[in-house]
């Protein structure tokens, strides 16, 4: 992430502390070559043609077998495998039962590994490819599901040909793992995801972030108010800790401010809003099963959802046209929110890691803020570090108001900012200005 900003003026605690060479990227909201690279090879006409190759399967329900879902499932699989090296697909089965009915779930996973083998963070895509028509069990009944989830699938896996093409070519390696899901059996309770979730815990795989694409094809308007909107796209992001005062300072909520910061930077006509909620009301995702576990996930959906087209059989009545159909898909708007993945996702992993912990030193009253703060884990990039990025902004705001790089290696700082009006955050940065997602001045 760049950070778009002044100089914050700041009085550095440490007396020796020596200026480093951090790019000036990091000041003047430049955006950086590698990542608007890449963007720019998010492809259309190929989210079209995922999309369109998904709803042909005629339902991919949960129940509906070898020609609906596992047809699709394989079809998913050998698209990533057709990426070729290094990216390492594999089926994740198990056995559920699932409303009373023993089935077989798979989900589909695509690892692009990193560089670094000393970085043990992963950045996680996803989209789910199972569908629905109005009854959830349904398995027969046609449920093309372009909007949902067919989008968020294509985002995927267009995601995952752009950055294995630029690894294998090496125009763009990452130094961590970057891991592209698509779920089954998210329209049966998360069951899929939640499968996922429970086996990177219990092998403690270090997750980073978690970006769920849920419905995303930008509905052409909204059917209870008429509205069209292809320049927004909603983060969704749980709260965080009220005991101290950080209800808006999760983990999710600086991720979400995060991918707002990148999409701003990085995609034309699209502004990420953020909504700080876990979810919509009545409604879920895949993310729930990652902050359920302690992972930094967040959901990524369009603006204005139409409520006839989703869940709904395939029907017309009185003139109004009911189900979830691709010409009700904006490829335009799918296309950019591909962009926006991309661009975290490489913001992210390019980026040391956050900051182990960040502090306010107060041992005694001041109107000054005294910060301390600590390197990244070796195992997330540490010795990548060049300086620190300290963020504030007023308690009744959803962004960082402004920032200012220390170009020093020190770890702490003393701000003339009174700790009662304003709250901090710290970033990690490495040489070429990459910055790491802010971590919270507790």
């Amino acid at each position: 992430m760049v950070v778009l900003c002044a100089l914050l003026p700041l009085v550095i605690a440490a007396a020796s502390a020596t200026a480093l060479p951090v790019n000036t990227n990091v000041v003047n909201g430049s955006p950086f070559g590698e990542i608007a690279d890449v963007v720019s090879q998010i492809d259309a006409s190929r989210l079209q043609s995922t999309v369109e190759t998904l709803v042909s399967f005629g339902t991919r329900n949960t129940f509906s077998g070898d020609t609906g879902i596992v047809a699709a499932g394989q079809w998913i699989h050998d698209t990533f495998a057709s990426f070729g090296a290094p990216l390492d697909v594999q089926f994740d089965r198990f056995d559920a039962v699932v409303n009373g009915r023993d089935v077989s779930i798979v989900n589909v996973l695509a690892t692009l590994p990193g560089y670094d083998p000393t970085d043990t963070r992963v950045v996680l895509l996803s989209g789910h490819y199972d569908s629905r028509a109005s009854n959830t069990t349904d398995g027969e009944s046609a449920a093309p599901g372009a909007n949902d989830d067919a989008t968020g699938t294509a985002v995927t896996i267009e995601a995952a040909r752009v950055l294995v093409a630029n690894a294998a070519t090496a125009q763009l390696r990452l130094p961590c793992t970057v891991v592209f899901a698509t779920f089954a059996a998210e329209e049966q309770g998360l069951i899929g995801s939640a499968h996922v979730a429970e086996r990177y815990a219990a092998q403690g795989v270090n997750l980073v972030a978690m970006l769920n694409n849920d419905i995303v094809g930008g509905a052409l308007f909204s059917s209870e108010t008429g509205l069209r909107d292809n320049v927004h796209v909603r983060l969704f992001s749980e709260t965080g800790s009220a005991q101290d005062g950080l209800e808006d300072d999760s983990p999710q909520r600086q991720l979400a401010r995060y991918v707002k910061d990148v999409a701003d930077l990085y995609v034309d006509q699209l502004e990420a809003v953020l909504v700080y909620r876990r979810d919509r009301y009545l409604r879920g995702g895949d993310q729930t099963s990652f902050t359920a576990l302690g992972f930094n996930a967040i959901r990524i959906t369009e603006m204005n959802e139409n409520h006839v087209w989703q869940h709904q059989d395939v029907r017309e009545v009185d003139g109004v046209q009911y189900g979830d159909l691709p010409e009700h898909v904006d490829f335009g708007y799918v296309k950019k929110v591909a962009q926006m993945n991309v661009a975290a996702a490489v913001a992210i992993a390019l980026a040391p890691g956050s900051p182990a912990s960040a502090e306010l030193n107060m041992a005694q009253l001041s109107n000054q803020a005294h910060i301390q703060w600590t390197y990244p884990p070796a195992s997330e990039g540490r010795d990548r570090v060049a300086g620190f990025v300290v963020l504030r902004r007023q308690t009744d705001a959803s962004q960082w108001e402004w920032a200012s790089r220390l170009f020093v290696n020190t770890t702490e700082a003393v701000l003339p900012y009174s700790v009662d009006n304003f709250l901090f955050a710290v970033q990690a940065v490495d040489s070429e200005g990459h910055a790491s997602i802010a971590i919270p001045v507790r």
